[in-house]
């Protein structure tokens, strides 16, 4: 959908956010939501196979997300609270 009056197909623009009742909670999710959504960037585009239909990249997150680094998915500014 639009955000302006024109539509450049030349630009994208991805954001995130998590919302929740318990600002941890929230905080939680969106760090692995970021993490995970990094983890499969890199394996579409750097190290991954793709098996159309057949491979499922949360499994496989699921398996890695543990040795990713500390800072992966970390976000940058936080919110007073």
């Amino acid at each position: 959908m639009p955000i302006g009056h024109a539509v450049n197909p030349n630009i994208c623009m991805v954001t995130g956010f998590s919302v929740h009742h318990d600002g941890e909670e929230a905080r939680r999710r969106g760090v692995e939501g970021f993490k995970f959504f990094g983890y499969a960037l890199g394996h579409h585009y750097i190290f991954g196979e793709t098996q159309a239909g057949r491979t499922n990249i949360w499994n496989r997150f699921e398996a890695a997300k543990d040795a990713m680094p500390p800072g992966a998915g970390a976000a940058r500014h936080r919110h007073p609270r």
